[in-house]
């Protein structure tokens, strides 16, 4: 699991569990106040660097862990105090890659695959000319 990091903020130093594999509706929407950023967003603001979605986790996060009350002293502290560790998320997710699936030694060949796609019915003609109409059962022109 991550960690969050907080150091030189009195009363709040230290590792805290972060679990960023889900948030609650009411997490997202504080989330969204505080930074202005969707779901969907999230990750490209952590790339780009952006405090405030760092801020706003670290607030969730700490709310997550019982410690009320913490969210103006992440504010008002010195940028860089806090940071997030996902190192064991990253080797958890490395680990979970099927990178070991095993491979089948022989490919299809043309004949077979295209034996296999034929297999789903009737095929279509292979002329654009349309297909004629069948006659009219009632012998009257139409």
């Amino acid at each position: 699991m991550a960690k969050l990091i907080i150091s030189e903020i009195s009363g709040i130093n230290g590792e805290y569990d972060a679990d960023v594999s889900y948030f609650t509706n009411r997490e997202l929407h504080e989330i969204k106040k505080s930074t202005g950023l969707r779901a969907g967003e999230f990750g490209e603001a952590f790339d780009e660097g952006d405090n405030d979605i760092l801020v706003a986790f670290a607030v969730v996060m700490l709310k997550r862990a019982g410690v009320q009350g913490a969210e103006t002293a992440i504010w008002d502290a010195k940028s860089g105090n806090i940071s997030f560790d996902f190192t064991e998320d990253e080797a958890a997710a490395e680990a979970a890659l099927p990178l070991d699936r095993p491979q089948s030694s022989e490919s299809p060949t043309a004949e077979e695959t295209s034996a296999d796609s034929n297999n789903s019915g009737d095929s279509s003609p292979t002329s654009s000319d349309p297909p004629e109409s069948d006659p009219n059962p009632t012998g009257e022109p139409t």
